[in-house]
């Protein structure tokens, strides 16, 4: 089945991917942002869009002591 949706991709003209983030919890977070592909499968796509995606976001940890 991938070896025919593979097929089909090739053929395909160049299309537009729209990439978007947001969190269900805050309606107010949310990116988007846009891709062109041509012949990417659809593990190239989603490896771009993680990319994209990715540099929107900042995040980390850290410990917090008391004072």
């Amino acid at each position: 089945m991938n070896g025919i949706k593979n097929h089909l991709l090739k053929k395909l003209p160049p299309r537009k991917i729209r990439v978007w983030i947001s969190s269900p919890d805050n309606v107010s977070f949310y990116h988007e942002d846009y891709f062109e592909v041509t012949s990417e499968n659809y593990d190239e796509i989603e490896r771009i869009a993680k990319e994209i995606a990715f540099e929107h976001i900042e995040w980390g940890f850290e410990e917090v002591k008391d004072e």
